[in-house]
C-alpha cells in the first residue's frame, strides 16, 4: 500500500518533527469563529455565485459524476456517495477516523440528497461545489477547478486487464515540487470608468498597448498572499493521469492507498533531516518511473540548501500552493519559477482544542464531525471578534444557537430547493449564458472557429437502422461518419490501390502506405482473425482526432458490445440519438430487407419502393450530360439469413437486457435539449432524419465550408471571383493579406493571390500551395485566436545616437513580448563583472556556464587595445542562455585507398598480437575465489559464515576537471536535435555595423526579419535639438550608420530594411514603427484592395457604417459636437465606413485610426439647436417655451460672440500697450479725453501675422463649448464685416459648431407689421410734430404783428401822420397747411420700412437655409400665423428625434432595411449572422414569425414582424437589443387544444390558427389515416380494432396522437389538437406521456346555433341530434373541468362573435403562453425570479413548492407587516424552484426586481389568523368571543363598541374575535398584531340606543365628555401643531398655532359628513400652503441671487412672487375676514 510505504519513514524518528504550521500553532479561538467577513460581502457573494456554473468548475465536477456508477434512472445511490466522501475525508482531514467520517457523511447525505433515496446530477453538482467553496480561499473559477482536479487525481487509480486476465491497479505517481520563486497571479480585471468605488476591491491605473490609461481592479487578497518566510511546495500529479489509454479505466482508489495532502512533504523533510532519503529521488527534471515506491522531488540546489539550513536551525513552515504543470518548463535545467494559481493554506487543518484543557464546553470540538459542520456553516459567514466570551455550539433541529452575553442569535434556516418542475423540463437549456449579439463583430470568424463541433452518438437495438440514419445525417450536416465497417473498408481500399499502382521497376523501393498499426489490423483480417478491442479503440480514436472530425464534427456508429462501451463512456457527446423499438417493431422492420450480392449493399423496403418508382423523363441534353450508373434490378435482390428473427433475436434480447440499462443513463446526464429519443416504428429513414434534424433545431446549420479560389494576378480579384452582378462580394478577414498558416507557425508571411481560399465569407491568401491545402483541410485550427505579431519575430534597429533606438526598442518589447538585446549594454555588464574578478580570473568555457574575454586578452583591453567586434557574439549568446560549445576539430583529410589498406593490415596484426599476450597471461595467473559483497545474493544483508570478507581499497576521488580559457573565436553553437539553436523574439540594437559583424551573426544562426533604419528627415536638426553635437561628430556618426545600413541590405536583403523618420514625439515615432512592422495594426483600408459600389453593382454592397453613423468621428471625439460627414469624404477601416467633414479630419483619422475605433457604445453629446427667423416672427418667445419644456439654457449668439470678440480685442491691445510701455502724449489743443487703447494707431492696429479668420473660429468655439445643451438664438442681422469677416454658416462650419437642427420661423407681412408697428409711438410723434407746427404759426403771427407795429412807430418817428388804426378782429379761416405732418403718411412710411426689413431678413434667412442644407443640416420651417400652442406642438413634433431616445442617436443610421432575398444572400455567404433572437421579432417577440421585413444591424439579421416594428427597430435598435432573449435550444413550439361541442367552430378555428401562426392541425381521424399507412405494431393493432367494428379505445387513441406528435412537422412548427382529448381519461393519459396542451380552448355556442349547424351537416332527427350533442357536451365539460382544476389552462371562447375575433383572441392567449415559456427559460439561466402564470403547473405542485411564506404575500409582510393570504394563482413567481404568491402585479414586480432583499425578512409568525367557516361559527357561544362579542377592528380604530356579526368570526391563537363585516375581518387578518392587544375601555359608554340629547349632563364635566369622545383627535391636533410650528403672515405665532389647532379639529371631527370632511381638509391644506409660501420665496430668492436657478425656474419664481403679492394685498384689506373664510 502506498500509505504503508510512505509511513515507513516515520520510524526514522520516534518523535516526529512538527513541520507544518498547523502543527506548530494552536488557537484558543474555535475554528468556526476564524472566518473572514469579506467572504460575505456583496461583491464576493456575487462572484461566488457566478463561479458555480463556469466551464472549468463544471468540467471538474463532471469528472466525479462520470466516475461513479448510476442506476437505471441515471441517479447515484447512497453507498457510492459514501465511498466518494470517505476518500475526501482521508485526503483532506487530519486524524482521519473512518467511523467519525461516516457519521458526518450520513448527515451530509440527508442534506445533499434532499431526503431522497438517491441523488440526481443537480444535487450531486451542488454537493461537490460546496466542497470546493468551503476549502478554497481564492475566489476564481481556476482555483476551484484546480482544487477539484487535484482531489480527483489523488483519489483515483487506473485499472486494466493484464495478459492473464487479472485486473491490476495503477496508483498515481506524485511529484513533490519546491519552486525556487513564488509569484502571485496578477488577477487584475477591467473596471468601468463610471463604476462606483467598492471597498472589497483595490484599484489601479495601467497603460495599455495603445498608450491609453485604463482603470483596473481586483479583490483585496492580502490575507491570501503566501508568507514569504515559509517554504512553498506542491504535490503534483501530471495532467496525463486524467486520460485513460490502452484499455485502462479510471476508478476510485482504495481508501488505504490514498495519501493525505501534505503527508508526502512531511515525510520528505523528515527523511532529509535524518539524511535518509532512500524513499525519494531528487531531480531538476520531471522523470517517469514505473516504480510505485519512489516519489520524485523536483527541487533546485538553492531550495535544498534553504531547507537544510532551516532544518538545522528551526522547523520549516510549509505553505501549500497548487502548481500549473508546464512540461517544457519542468524539463529545463533552469530552476523552476512559476505563478501561484491557488494558495491552499494548511491552516484549514487546525485543531480547535489543541493544547487546551478538555472541558464540557470543548468536548465536541475534538471530533471531525464538529470540524465538518463548522466548515459547512461558518467558513464564509461574518464571525464574532476574538473576544474572551463563552460560546457554546448546539445543534437543535438544524438551527445553530449561539449564546453570547445571555443573548441568543438564531440564524434562520435556509430554504431547501427542490428539483425542477417536471412539466417544464423542456425549458431548461444546456447553455450557461443567454445569447447576446456582440457590440463589435470583428472576431465573429474566431468565435466560429472556437465553437464546439457536433459530436453525435446513435444508439439503438440491432436492425434499427442506426447506420442508415447516421449516413443520412452525415450528408445533411456535413459530418464525418465513423463506422467500423467503413473504416475497415478504407484500410482494405488502400491495399487495393497499391496493387493497381504497383511499380514496374523492381529495384525501386515501394512507398509504405500502411502504418505499423494499420498493417497489424490488415494482417489480422487477412488471416481471418477479428480486430481486438484495443485495436478497435485505437482505430476509432485516431479517426475522432482526424482533421475531418475536428473541423466538421462526427457521428459515431459502433457495435454495442462490451469491449466497445468504453469508447462511449470516454467521449463527451453534444447529442445522443436514441432509437426506440419494440421487438415486434424490429421484426416488422427487418421483414422485406433485401441484399444485393453484387454490391454487398442492403436495401430496406423504403429503398426498394424508391427504386420501383417510375423515373421521370428528362431532356436529351440532360441525358447526354449524365453518366449512366449501374442499374439495380429489384428482382436480383435476395433475402439474408442475418435478417431472420431466429438469427438476430439473441442479440436483440442481449441489447434490451444488458446494454440498454447501461446506455440509458448516458442521456440522463445531459440537458433535455441534447437528448433525441425517437420511436421509429414504421418510419422511413428519410423521415427519421427529418425528425432528428428538427429536434436538433438551430444547431443543424452546416458550419461554413472552406473553398479554394482560383489563382488571380490581383488580390482584389479574389473578392469578386464567381460573384455575379448585384451580389455581395467577399471581404478580407482580419488576417488581411497575411498567411494564417504561416502565422500559426510563427512566421509573418505575406500571402499571394495565387493561393487564395474563402471561409465564412472571408478571403485568405497563402504563401504556398502546401499552406493552402493545410487550411482547406482544417481552417478552424488556424483561426482560434486573433492574429498578432509572432513572439519569435526578430528585429534590428540601426540609427545614429540620440535617435531613440533604445526607447523605441523598449516600447516594442513591452508591447509584443520580445527580448531587448542591447549589445553595448550587455558587453559593458560582462566587462564590469570580469573586471571585478580580475584578481581571481575564471576560465571562459561554455561547459562552466561562463563565456567572457580570455584573461590575457582582457588585460590587453584594459591596457588600451581593442576587441574585435565580430568576436563578441559568444558573450551575448551565453547571457541569453543559448547553448554553446568548443569548436570541434576539423574533419580529417580523406586518405587514398592504398593508405587505407595498409592501416587495415596493421590493425589486424595488432589484434592478433594482443590476443596471444592475453592467453599467456591467463595461463600464468592463479585462480581467485569469488567474494560476495555485502547485500549481494539472495537478498541477504549479511555474508555467509564460510565466506571470507575481503577488504577493498577505497576508490580515489576523480581528479578535478580543468577547463581551458578558450578564445572567443573557438566558441561556437552547440547543435541540438533539430540542428543549431536559433535566437528568436528579440529586438537588437547597436549591432551590426560592419560586414564582419554581419557574417558573425550568420555564423551564429542569428537572422533578422526586419531592420529599422532611423533617419532624420530634417537633415540632422532633430538630432541637434536632442543634443547630439555634444557627444560625437554628427556627420561622422551618420556616415557610420549609412555604412551599417548598406551592410544589412547586402547581408539580409534590401527589402527587409525599413526607413523610419524620427521627427515628432515618441508616440508618433512609435506609431510609424507599428505601421511599418505590424500588419494587424489598425489603419485605413487600402482602396486598391476594396470593392467599390461601382464594381459590385447598385445592390451589390450593403454599406455598413461605423459606430459613429453619419457623423464625423474626429469632431465628436475632439470637440464633443455632432457634425454630419459628407459621402465624398469617406474612408474605410476594418470594413466599416467613416464619414468626415473635410480632408483635415480625414488626415487626423489616418494618422491614428485606433483612437477613433471603439468597442462599446459612444456617449452622445448634448443637443444643440438653433432658432432663427425674421424680426417679428417670435423667435424669443419660441426659445423661451422650448427652454421651459426641455430645461435647456438659451444663448444669444450674436450678443455673446461680439462681446467675446471685443473682450479679446481689448486684451490684445492691453498686451501691446504693456509691451510697448508708456509714451508721452503729444500736445493737443482739443480737450477731448485721450485713451491709447482707442486712439493710438500703434495700439489699435493688429499685427501682420494676425489670422483673423482663425481667431474668429477660436472665439466661436469658446462661445459654443459643447459641454451643456443649448438652444441658440441665431439671428445674425446687421453684423458689420469689420466685426466679423465670415458669414454665419461658414463660420460655424469652419469652427465645427453646426447645430443638429435649425428651426426657421416664417411670418407673413400682416403679422410682421402687426407685431412690429408701434402705432402709439407714431401717434405721439405726430402729436409732437403738430404741436411744434402750431407754435411755429403763432410765432410767425407774432413776428408779423411786431413788424407792422415797428413800421408804424417808424412812420410816427419820421413825423408822418399815422391814423389810428382800429384793429379789427377778423376771423381768419384756417387754410390747409401742406407742410403740416400727416398721421396716415407716417404710418404708411413705418409700414413700408418694416416691409423692407422683413424682405431683407427673409433674403438673409434664405441664404442661411440654403447654406445649412448644403452642409447636411436638417432645417425645419414653421409658419407663425397659427396660435402659439399649435406652433409649439409642430416644433416639438419635429424635435422628437432629437430628444426622444437620444442615447441611440448615433445608431439610427446603422440599421439597413433589406429585401428578404438580400438577407438570405448575406446569411448564405456568411456576410452576416442570424441574430440572438433567431427568427423572432426583436420588438415584440411573439408569434407568428414573419421574415418579410429583415433589418441588418452590426452584421446581424433581425426579422421585425411588421413595417411598424421595422421602423421602431430602425429608430432605436439598442432599446430592443438590451432585452434578454431565450436560449436557442429550448422548445417553445405551440401545443394547444381546441375542445367544444359538435359544430361549435373547433375546426374553423384550428384552420385559421394554422394559417395565422403556421402550426400543424391534428385531429384523431387524420392521425388514424396516417398511421394506417405504416407497417408497425401500433398500426396493426389500430387496424385490427377498427376492423372488428369497434371504436378506438382511449389508450389507443392517445397512442395514435402521441405518435403523430413525434413527427418532424409537429416538432418544427407546433400543433393544434382539433377536438382532442375528447374524454377526461384521454386528457390524463396524454399528460402522463408528457404532452400538456396549453392553452386549452373551450368554444361555447348557443343551442340553437349548434342545432342549426349540426342539422345542416348531418341531416338527423332533432331528438337524436339533442342526444348526441348532450353526450358530447358532457364529455367536453369533464375534459375542461379536469384541465382547469389541474393546470388552470382553460381559456373560454364563444362562437357568437365573429371568427376574426375568435382567432385574434386565441392568438393572444397562445402568445401569452409562448411569452411565459420564453421568460421562464431566460430566468432559469439568469437565476432570476419569473412569473409562472400561463405555464402548465399542477395545483398540487404549486402547494408543494410554496416557500417559507406559504401563500402569504412576502412584499406586504416585509414593508407593511400585513398577512395577506392569497387565494388565486394569478401572481405566482418561481425563484430557485420555490414559489411565492402575491396580492397584485405591483407587489410581484417589486419581488422580481430584488428577490433576495424580500426573502431576507423575518419568517411568518407561528400563530396565524384563521377564518372560521359558517359551521364552526354555529358551535361557538357569544361568551367565548373576546371583547364581549364586540367588533375588534371598530373598537381599535374608532373606539366604539359595536356588536359583531356572530357568523363573521376569526381565530387567532387561542382566542376568537367577532367582526361587524367581512371587510373588517380581512383588515384584522392582514395585521392581527395591530389589534390583538385591544381591550375594552375602563369606562364603557352607554348603549347607543339609550343615548339622548342631554347625555352631556350625565358627565360630571365637559372634560370627561371630551376625553371620551374627542381624546384621540385632540392628541393628534396637538402633536401636529407642535411638530410643524406654522406661522401665518400678519399673525403672531400664538395666533397661528390656535388657528391651526382649531382648523385641524374642524377637519378631523369624527361626526363630520363626507362632504364636510373633504371641505375642511382642503381648507387645512390651503392654510398650510400659505404658511409655507413666504419661506419658499425666500429660499428661491437666495438661489436666484447665487445664479443656481435655471431659466424655467426663474419664471416659476416670478409667478410665485406675483401670487404672494396678491395674497398679501387681499390679506391686508381685512385680516379677520380672510381668516374667517377657513372656518365658514
Amino acid at each position: 500500500m502506498a500509505e504503508v510505504r510512505l509511513r515507513s519513514t516515520e520510524s526514522l524518528s520516534k518523535e516526529k518533527a512538527q513541520l507544518f504550521d498547523w502543527q506548530q500553532e494552536s488557537s484558543s479561538v474555535p475554528y468556526y469563529q476564524q472566518g473572514n467577513r469579506k467572504y460575505e460581502s456583496a461583491g464576493i457573494i456575487e462572484q461566488r455565485n457566478k463561479i458555480k456554473h463556469t466551464a472549468p468548475v463544471r468540467e471538474a465536477i463532471n469528472r466525479f459524476w462520470d466516475l461513479l456508477p448510476k442506476d437505471s434512472s441515471g441517479r447515484i445511490q447512497k453507498q457510492y456517495y459514501i465511498e466518494l466522501c470517505l476518500r475526501f475525508s482521508k485526503l483532506l482531514l487530519p486524524n482521519f477516523s473512518k467511523e467519525e467520517s461516516i457519521a458526518v457523511i450520513e448527515e451530509d447525505w440527508e442534506n445533499d440528497s434532499e431526503g431522497c433515496g438517491s441523488m440526481n446530477y443537480s444535487q450531486f453538482y451542488n454537493a461537490i461545489f460546496q466542497l470546493a467553496d468551503i476549502w478554497t480561499e481564492e475566489i476564481s473559477p481556476n482555483s476551484y477547478s484546480d482544487f477539484l482536479l487535484k482531489i480527483f487525481r489523488r483519489i483515483t487509480c487506473k485499472k486494466f486487464v493484464n495478459k492473464d486476465g487479472k485486473i491490476e491497479e495503477i496508483l498515481p505517481s506524485i511529484q513533490l515540487v519546491f519552486p525556487e520563486e513564488l509569484q502571485m497571479e496578477n488577477d487584475w480585471e477591467r473596471a468601468e470608468s463610471d463604476e462606483d468605488y467598492d471597498s472589497d476591491f483595490e484599484y489601479n491605473y495601467e497603460v495599455d498597448n495603445e498608450g491609453g490609461r485604463r482603470r483596473t481592479k481586483r479583490l483585496k487578497n492580502t490575507d491570501m498572499i503566501p508568507d514569504s518566510t515559509g517554504l512553498h511546495y506542491d504535490e503534483v500529479i501530471m495532467p496525463e493521469w486524467d486520460v485513460a489509454v490502452n484499455g485502462q479505466s479510471l476508478a476510485l482508489a482504495p481508501v488505504s492507498d490514498i495519501v493525505p495532502l501534505g503527508h508526502l512533504a512531511e515525510q520528505y523533510l523528515t527523511s532529509l533531516s535524518k539524511k535518509t532519503g532512500q524513499m525519494f529521488f531528487e531531480t531538476n527534471k520531471l522523470m517517469q518511473s514505473s516504480t510505485l515506491d519512489k516519489r520524485f522531488v523536483i527541487i533546485s540546489d538553492q531550495v535544498k540548501h534553504k531547507i537544510k539550513t532551516q532544518l538545522s536551525s528551526s522547523f520549516v513552515s510549509l505553505k501549500k500552493s497548487i502548481v500549473k504543470v508546464d512540461q517544457t518548463r519542468m524539463t529545463s535545467a533552469k530552476p523552476m519559477s512559476r505563478k501561484t494559481v491557488h494558495d491552499f493554506s494548511l491552516n484549514l487543518l487546525k485543531s480547535e482544542t489543541k493544547d487546551m484543557p478538555v472541558s464540557i464546553e470543548h468536548m465536541e470540538t475534538n471530533t471531525i464531525q464538529d470540524l465538518r459542520k463548522s466548515l459547512l456553516q461558518n467558513k464564509y459567514q461574518p464571525v464574532i471578534k476574538r473576544l474572551e466570551r463563552r460560546v457554546s455550539l448546539q445543534v437543535r433541529k438544524g438551527t445553530i444557537e449561539i449564546e453570547r452575553d445571555k443573548k441568543k442569535v438564531i440564524p434562520e434556516e435556509d430554504e431547501k430547493f427542490l428539483n425542477p418542475i417536471e412539466s417544464l423540463r423542456t425549458l431548461y437549456s444546456a447553455e450557461t449564458e443567454l445569447p447576446k449579439d456582440p457590440y463589435v463583430n470583428v472576431h465573429d470568424i474566431i468565435s466560429e472557429a472556437n465553437e464546439q463541433v457536433m459530436k453525435i452518438l446513435i444508439i439503438g437495438p440491432p436492425r434499427s437502422g442506426k447506420t442508415t440514419l447516421a449516413g443520412e445525417l452525415s450528408k445533411a450536416l456535413d459530418l464525418n461518419h465513423i463506422e467500423f465497417s467503413s473504416l475497415i473498408s478504407k484500410l482494405l481500399a488502400k491495399g487495393k490501390k497499391e496493387e493497381e499502382d504497383q511499380i514496374d521497376d523492381e529495384d525501386e523501393k515501394k512507398p509504405e502506405i500502411y502504418s505499423p498499426f494499420e498493417k497489424t489490423i490488415v494482417e489480422a483480417l487477412l488471416n481471418g482473425d477479428s480486430v481486438a478491442p484495443e485495436q478497435f479503440f485505437t482505430l476509432i480514436s485516431s479517426e475522432i482526432s482526424s482533421d475531418a472530425s475536428q473541423s466538421k464534427g462526427f457521428i459515431l456508429d459502433i457495435p454495442l458490445m462490451n469491449p466497445y462501451l468504453d469508447i462511449i463512456h470516454s467521449l463527451k457527446f453534444t447529442f445522443i440519438v436514441n432509437l426506440k423499438f419494440t421487438k415486434e417493431d424490429l421484426t416488422i422492420r427487418t421483414h422485406g430487407m433485401k441484399w444485393d450480392p453484387t454490391t454487398n449493399l442492403v436495401y430496406s423496403k423504403w429503398h426498394i419502393a424508391e427504386l420501383l418508382k417510375p423515373v421521370p423523363k428528362k431532356d436529351d441534353d440532360e441525358e447526354q450530360q449524365e453518366e449512366e450508373g449501374p442499374k439495380i434490378v429489384v428482382g436480383n435482390l435476395i433475402n439474408r439469413a442475418e435478417d431472420d428473427i431466429d438469427h438476430y433475436g439473441s442479440s436483440v434480447n442481449e441489447y434490451f437486457e444488458v446494454f440498454e440499462p447501461v446506455l440509458c443513463h448516458i442521456p440522463t446526464l445531459m440537458p433535455p435539449s441534447c437528448k433525441v429519443e425517437i420511436k421509429g416504428a414504421g418510419i422511413s429513414p428519410n423521415d427519421l432524419k427529418e425528425i432528428v434534424l428538427t429536434k436538433l433545431g438551430f444547431k443543424t446549420a452546416k458550419p461554413p465550408a472552406p473553398k479554394k479560389l482560383e489563382s488571380e494576378s490581383n488580390p482584389k480579384s479574389l473578392l469578386l471571383q464567381e460573384v455575379e452582378e448585384n451580389q455581395e462580394p467577399r471581404a478580407w478577414s482580419i488576417w488581411k493579406q497575411i498567411d494564417p498558416v504561416g502565422l500559426e507557425e510563427t512566421k509573418l508571411v505575406q500571402g499571394k493571390a495565387d493561393y487564395g481560399a474563402e471561409y465564412a465569407g472571408n478571403v485568405f491568401v497563402f504563401d504556398n500551395e502546401e499552406n493552402q491545402e493545410k487550411f482547406l483541410k482544417n481552417p478552424q485550427k488556424f483561426l482560434k485566436a486573433p492574429p498578432h505579431m509572432p513572439e519569435e519575430f526578430r528585429l534590428c534597429i540601426i540609427g545614429p545616437r540620440k535617435s531613440g533606438k533604445h526607447t523605441q526598442a523598449e516600447y516594442l518589447c513591452a508591447k509584443y513580448g520580445w527580448k531587448l538585446i542591447d549589445i553595448d549594454e550587455m558587453l559593458r555588464q560582462s566587462m564590469q563583472i570580469q573586471k571585478r574578478n580580475l584578481k581571481d580570473p575564471k576560465p571562459s568555457h561554455p561547459d562552466t556556464g561562463l563565456v567572457q574575454v580570455p584573461d590575457p586578452d582582457f588585460r590587453k583591453i584594459l591596457g588600451g587595445e581593442s576587441l574585435p567586434s565580430n568576436t563578441i557574439l559568444p558573450i551575448i549568446l551565453n547571457r541569453l542562455n543559448i547553448k554553446l560549445q568548443k569548436r570541434p576539430p576539423p574533419p580529417p583529410t580523406p586518405k587514398s585507398e592504398e593508405e587505407n589498406l595498409e592501416e587495415a593490415e596493421e590493425a589486424k596484426e595488432t589484434d592478433q598480437n594482443e590476443k596471444s599476450e592475453e592467453a599467456e597471461e591467463e595461463k600464468q595467473e592463479p585462480p581467485v575465489e569469488e567474494v560476495k559483497l555485502e547485500g549481494e545474493g539472495n537478498g541477504e544483508d549479511k555474508p555467509q559464515e564460510d565466506e571470507v570478507p575481503v577488504e577493498r581499497e577505497p576508490t580515489p576521488p576523480p581528479p578535478p576537471i580543468v577547463y581551458e580559457d578558450l578564445p572567443l573565436t573557438e566558441i561556437v553553437l552547440k547543435p541540438g536535435e533539430n540542428g543549431n539553436p536559433r535566437l528568436q523574439g528579440f529586438v537588437m540594437i547597436g549591432f551590426p555595423f560592419t560586414e564582419e559583424e554581419a557574417n558573425a551573426l550568420k555564423e551564429f544562426n542569428v537572422e533578422f526579419d526586419k531592420i529599422l533604419y532611423f533617419i532624420d528627415p530634417n537633415e540632422g536638426e532633430t538630432l541637434i535639438k536632442r543634443g547630439v553635437e555634444n557627444l560625437v561628430d554628427l556627420t561622422k556618426d551618420i556616415a557610420i550608420v549609412d555604412q551599417a545600413v548598406n551592410v544589412c541590405k547586402d547581408a539580409f536583403g534590401e527589402e527587409n530594411v525599413i526607413e523610419i523618420a524620427i521627427n515628432g514625439t515618441e508616440d508618433e515615432i512609435h506609431d510609424r514603427i507599428c505601421r511599418a512592422l505590424d500588419p494587424f495594426y489598425v489603419y485605413v483600408d487600402d482602396p486598391d484592395l476594396i470593392v467599390s459600389k461601382e464594381e459590385a453593382g447598385e445592390e451589390g454592397i450593403v454599406s455598413t457604417l461605423s459606430e459613429y453613423g453619419t457623423y464625423d468621428p474626429v469632431v465628436l471625439k475632439e470637440h464633443n459636437w455632432l457634425m454630419p460627414g459628407a459621402e465624398e469624404n469617406e474612408v474605410q477601416s476594418l470594413g466599416k465606413r467613416f464619414l468626415f467633414v473635410s480632408e483635415t479630419e480625414i488626415e487626423k483619422f489616418k494618422k491614428d485610426p485606433k483612437e477613433y475605433i471603439v468597442s462599446g457604445p459612444l456617449k452622445v453629446p448634448e443637443p444643440h439647436l438653433m432658432v432663427t427667423g425674421p424680426r417679428g416672427s417670435g423667435v424669443k418667445t419660441v426659445i423661451n417655451e422650448l427652454c421651459v419644456k426641455y430645461r435647456i439654457d438659451m444663448l444669444e449668439l450674436k450678443q455673446n460672440y461680439l462681446k467675446v470678440l471685443e473682450e479679446e480685442k481689448m486684451s490684445r491691445r492691453k498686451a501691446r500697450l504693456l509691451k510697448r510701455g508708456f509714451v508721452p502724449r503729444e500736445t493737443n489743443d482739443d480737450d477731448e479725453p485721450y485713451d491709447p487703447l482707442l486712439h493710438d494707431p500703434e495700439i489699435t492696429e493688429e499685427d501682420e501675422n494676425f489670422d483673423r479668420a482663425a481667431h474668429e473660429r477660436e472665439m466661436m468655439q469658446k462661445v459654443l463649448q459643447g459641454k451643456d445643451p443649448l438652444i441658440i438664438n441665431s439671428n445674425w442681422f446687421e453684423v458689420e464685416d469689420e466685426k466679423v469677416s465670415q458669414p454665419l454658416v461658414d463660420l460655424l462650419y469652419e469652427s465645427r459648431r453646426l447645430p443638429e437642427v435649425v428651426i426657421i420661423l416664417r411670418a407673413n407681412e400682416a403679422i410682421t407689421i402687426d407685431r412690429l408697428l408701434d402705432k402709439n409711438g407714431i401717434t405721439e410723434k405726430y402729436q409732437e410734430l403738430m404741436e411744434i407746427r402750431r407754435k411755429e404759426k403763432e410765432r410767425a403771427k407774432e413776428e408779423a404783428r411786431r413788424e407792422k407795429q415797428q413800421a408804424r412807430m417808424e412812420r410816427i418817428a419820421a413825423g408822418e401822420e399815422v391814423e389810428d388804426e382800429v384793429e379789427e378782429e377778423e376771423e381768419e379761416e384756417e387754410a390747409e397747411d401742406p407742410d403740416a405732418p400727416n398721421l396716415e403718411s407716417m404710418l404708411d412710411e413705418a409700414k413700408q420700412k418694416l416691409i423692407e426689413i422683413r424682405d431683407s431678413d427673409n433674403s438673409a434667412i434664405d441664404e442661411i437655409k440654403e447654406a445649412f442644407e448644403s452642409k447636411n443640416i436638417r432645417v425645419v420651417e414653421v409658419p407663425t400665423e397659427i396660435p402659439i400652442n399649435r406652433l409649439m406642438q409642430k416644433i416639438n413634433f419635429e424635435l422628437t428625434k432629437v430628444f426622444t431616445d437620444r442615447e441611440s442617436l448615433l445608431e439610427r443610421n446603422l440599421p439597413i432595411k433589406l429585401k428578404p432575398t438580400k438577407a438570405d444572400e448575406l446569411l448564405r455567404k456568411n456576410k452576416a449572422k442570424l441574430s440572438c433572437f433567431n427568427e423572432l421579432c426583436p420588438v415584440t417577440p411573439e408569434l407568428p414569425i414573419c421574415k418579410d421585413y429583415p433589418v441588418l444591424f452590426r452584421d446581424r439579421i433581425y426579422y421585425p414582424g411588421s413595417p411598424t416594428d421595422q421602423e421602431k427597430f430602425a429608430i432605436n435598435p439598442w432599446n430592443y437589443l438590451s432585452q434578454d432573449t431565450q436560449p436557442k435550444d429550448v422548445d417553445l413550439t405551440v401545443l394547444a387544444s381546441i375542445i367544444g361541442g359538435p359544430s361549435s367552430g373547433k375546426s374553423t378555428l384550428a384552420k385559421d390558427l394554422t394559417k395565422e401562426i403556421g402550426v400543424v392541425r391534428i385531429n384523431l381521424r387524420a392521425a388514424v389515416q396516417d398511421i394506417l399507412k405504416l407497417d408497425s405494431e401500433l398500426a396493426h393493432i389500430v387496424k385490427q380494432q377498427l376492423g372488428s367494428g369497434h371504436d378506438l379505445s382511449e389508450g389507443l387513441a392517445v397512442d395514435v396522437i402521441t405518435w403523430r406528435l413525434g413527427l418532424s412537422d409537429v416538432l418544427k412548427k407546433g400543433c393544434i389538437l382539433d377536438g382532442f382529448p375528447y374524454t377526461s381519461a384521454q386528457a390524463v393519459a396524454l399528460a402522463n406521456r408528457g404532452y400538456i396542451p396549453s392553452p386549452v380552448f373551450l368554444i361555447s355556442c348557443t343551442t340553437n346555433s349548434q342545432m342549426k349547424r349540426f342539422k345542416n351537416k348531418f341531416k338527423h332527427e332533432p331528438n337524436s341530434l339533442k342526444i348526441q350533442m348532450t353526450k358530447g357536451q358532457n364529455n367536453i365539460n369533464e375534459v375542461a373541468a379536469w384541465y382547469q382544476n389541474t393546470y388552470d389552462n382553460v381559456r373560454y371562447l364563444t362562437s357568437e362573435h365573429s371568427k376574426w375575433w375568435v382567432k385574434d383572441t386565441a392568438v393572444s392567449f397562445i402568445n401569452k403562453v409562448f411569452t411565459a415559456k420564453r421568460n421562464y427559460a431566460i430566468a432559469i439561466i439568469k437565476n432570476k425570479p419569473v412569473a409562472i402564470r400561463h405555464l402548465p403547473i399542477t395545483r398540487h405542485e404549486i402547494s408543494r413548492r410554496c416557500g417559507k411564506f406559504k401563500k402569504y404575500d412576502p412584499v406586504l409582510w416585509k414593508f407593511r407587516g400585513e398577512l395577506k393570504d392569497i387565494k388565486t394563482d394569478d401572481f405566482l413567481v418561481e425563484y430557485k424552484t420555490l414559489l411565492y404568491a402575491f396580492d397584485n402585479e405591483e407587489n410581484m414586480k417589486v419581488f422580481i426586481e430584488n428577490p433576495d432583499k424580500i426573502l431576507q425578512t423575518r419568517s411568518l409568525p407561528e400563530n396565524l389568523p384563521r377564518k372560521l367557516i359558517l359551521s364552526e361559527c354555529g358551535d361557538i357561544y357569544e361568551s367565548r368571543v373576546e371583547l364581549e362579542a364586540n367588533c375588534l377592528v371598530t373598537l381599535a380604530e374608532q373606539g366604539k363598541l359595536v356588536k359583531g356579526n356572530p357568523t363573521i368570526l376569526a381565530a387567532y391563537g387561542d382566542k376568537i374575535y367577532s367582526f361587524q363585516s367581512t371587510t373588517l375581518r380581512d383588515k384584522f387578518m392582514r395585521k392581527p398584531s395591530r389589534y390583538e392587544k385591544t381591550k375594552l375601555p375602563v369606562k364603557i359608554p352607554p348603549k347607543a340606543d339609550n343615548m339622548v340629547n342631554f347625555v352631556l349632563e350625565e358627565f360630571e364635566s365637559s372634560v370627561g365628555f371630551l376625553d371620551q369622545m374627542l381624546g384621540q383627535v385632540i392628541i393628534r391636533a396637538l402633536l401636529e401643531v407642535g411638530t410643524l410650528k406654522l406661522k401665518f403672515p400678519n399673525l403672531t405665532t400664538k395666533e397661528s398655532a390656535l388657528k391651526h389647532f382649531c382648523l385641524f379639529l374642524k377637519a378631523n371631527n369624527p361626526n363630520n359628513s363626507g362632504y364636510q370632511k373633504d371641505k375642511f381638509l382642503k381648507k387645512l391644506w390651503d392654510f398650510k400652503q400659505q404658511c409655507y409660501m413666504q419661506q419658499e420665496l425666500y429660499e428661491d430668492g437666495v438661489r436666484k441671487e447665487s445664479g443656481e436657478l435655471r431659466t424655467w425656474e426663474v419664471e416659476n419664481y416670478l409667478e410665485k412672487g406675483e401670487r404672494y403679492d396678491e395674497f398679501i394685498r387681499e390679506l391686508c384689506k381685512n385680516v379677520d375676514g380672510y381668516i374667517d373664510k377657513f372656518f365658514s
